[in-house]
Order: C-alpha cells, then sequence, then structure tokens
C-alpha cells in the first residue's frame, strides 16, 4: 500500500512538472529572456526579414555597399534601324533656293518595281513636279536635291564620270520618253569674254523609253546633251537652244582665263513637264551616291 502511493506521488508529480513547463513555453518571450549575441543567422527563416524591420543606418550602410565589376557580357545583337541607325551624308539635302513650287524630292525607301530593286542598297531619291504645262498654262515647280558643300572649288575639268539611273512610270514617257531628270552643276565659268561669275551646267540625257524599271547607267559624259545658262551659255554657244556634248562644254569652257570651278552639285527636275519617279546611284568620277532614306552614302561603283 504504501508502495502504490509513494508512486502515485511520483506520476502526479511528474505531470505537475510537465503543465507547469508549458505553462512557461506557453509565454511571451522577450529580448529580455535573450542572451546578447546567441541568437545566429542560420535561426532566421530566409525572407523573413524585411528593410522595414532594419534600421535606417543598416539600410543605408547596404545600399552604398557595391560589389566588384563583373567581366565584360558578349555583344548584343545588331540594333533595328529604326532604333539605332544615324544620318549619313549630312551635306546633301534639297536645295531651296533651286525648289519652286510643291515639288517633290525625298530619300526614301524603294521603289521595288517587279523584277528590278534600287541599284545601290535598299533605296533612292524620289522626285515629282506636276506642271501647269499640261493643261496650257507656265510650267512652273522643280525639285533640287545636292550638295552645296563638298564640291565647292573643285575643276570642271576635273569631271571624268557622271552620271545615275533612273525609273519612271509610263505616264512620263506618254509625255515624252525625254521627259527626265537632269545632273546641273552650278559654276563659275570664268569666261574671258563675259564677267559674269555664275551659270548652271545642266546635263540633259537622251530618251528612256522604258517604264517602271531602273535603267541602266546614264553616263552623262559621253550621252545626252548639256548646256550653260546666262552670259556664258551665250559666249560659249553652249546654252538650251543649240546643246552641246561633254567634250565640247569642256572645250567651251576652256577659253584662256582662269579655270572654271564648281558651287553645287544636284539631281533636278522641272520648269518643264510633269514627272514622277527616282533617281539612285548618281556618279561624279570614281564615287557614287547612294541614296538612301536615311541618308546618302558614298560607295565605289559596280
Amino acid at each position: 500500500m504504501k508502495h502504490l502511493l509513494r508512486t502515485s506521488a511520483i506520476v502526479a508529480a511528474t505531470i505537475l512538472a510537465v503543465g507547469a513547463t508549458g505553462a512557461v513555453a506557453a509565454k511571451l518571450i522577450t529580448s529580455k529572456d535573450i542572451k546578447n549575441q546567441t541568437i545566429k543567422g542560420k535561426d532566421v527563416r530566409p525572407g523573413s526579414l524585411k528593410e522595414k524591420h532594419l534600421s535606417e543606418q543598416t539600410v543605408e550602410d547596404l545600399q552604398g555597399q557595391q560589389g566588384a565589376a563583373g567581366p565584360a557580357g558578349a555583344k548584343g545583337d545588331t540594333g533595328a534601324a529604326g532604333k539605332d541607325a544615324a544620318y549619313v551624308g549630312a551635306h546633301w539635302s534639297v536645295i531651296s533656293r533651286n525648289t519652286i513650287g510643291s515639288a517633290r524630292a525625298d530619300l526614301q525607301g524603294g521603289p521595288f518595281v517587279p523584277g528590278s530593286s534600287p541599284p545601290y542598297g535598299e533605296g533612292s531619291l524620289g522626285l515629282g513636279v506636276s506642271n501647269d504645262a499640261l493643261t496650257g498654262g507656265t510650267p512652273q515647280e522643280k525639285a533640287a536635291f545636292g550638295n552645296e558643300v563638298d564640291f565647292l572649288g573643285d575643276p570642271v575639268s576635273g569631271l571624268a564620270d557622271v552620271g545615275f539611273q533612273v525609273v519612271q512610270t509610263g505616264e512620263n514617257i506618254a509625255i515624252s520618253p525625254g521627259n527626265l531628270p537632269n545632273v546641273t552643276f552650278e559654276i563659275d565659268p570664268n569666261l574671258v569674254a563675259t564677267p559674269s561669275s555664275f551659270s548652271s551646267m545642266v546635263f540633259l540625257p537622251d530618251p528612256v523609253a522604258t517604264a517602271n524599271v531602273w535603267s541602266p547607267y546614264i553616263d552623262a559624259t559621253t550621252t545626252g546633251m548639256w548646256f550653260l545658262t546666262g552670259a556664258a551659255g551665250t559666249e560659249t554657244g553652249c546654252n538650251q537652244a543649240t546643246t552641246c556634248t561633254f567634250a565640247d562644254l569642256q572645250t567651251a569652257l576652256a577659253d584662256g582665263g582662269d579655270e572654271a570651278t564648281t558651287y553645287t552639285a544636284a539631281v533636278s527636275k522641272g520648269r518643264d513637264s510633269a514627272w514622277v519617279g527616282a533617281v539612285d546611284g548618281f556618279r561624279i568620277n570614281s564615287t557614287v551616291y547612294d541614296f538612301e532614306p536615311l541618308g546618302v552614302a558614298e560607295v565605289s561603283p559596280y
């Protein structure tokens, strides 16, 4: 009996002890119950600490730290033209003082006519003039696109190769197969016979009777005709009434005075008949000027 009572007392004491332990565990643990520097990083659940749980100084310290630079990454893909492309040939533009009315001279993509793309690159110089000559009026519109900087002072005698390629519509040919754009050099003729220091030296291509196809190269030094405007045209006899070949023009300008020099070079159309089409591959000597949507690139002749 005594043994049974003592066993019961031990069990009761054990139950009381366990109950007391549970009560203590249920009590809120505060920083007062934790010995300093006894909680380790591994005791903290990952992701449970946010910026709001840290002091301002700790946040500033973390933001101020910067790791060492890593190795350079691989080169990225080439950017799209619309994002990264840059304009080229900054001295080429519409020559405003030689453009009349609402004539159009625009760098453009294409035209990609059936079986025929621009001879150089993906673009061309689009030209468009609409003149009153079709209705019996006086033709007025003119478009001019060129360079007023890079050819200044060059000798006219140094021009050895000049020309371009063209595409046009059937409507242009219906007006006239010779209804085509021109090459125009503004020059100082430096003629002994006249003090005039200005003339336009204009190339008139031979007729092109094929529509909607890029033409072969039109060589302005061996085909077509030229004329000079103003006093120089009158003195040399090489004018719109009596045009001359390129060789005859060069001979007429070499009259014993100072050498004739250029001011500007341009492709132009107007003051005659309506025309819509495009020009590309404008050649001056050994350089071809490739008309593209984002500018004028210098390339070698094909």
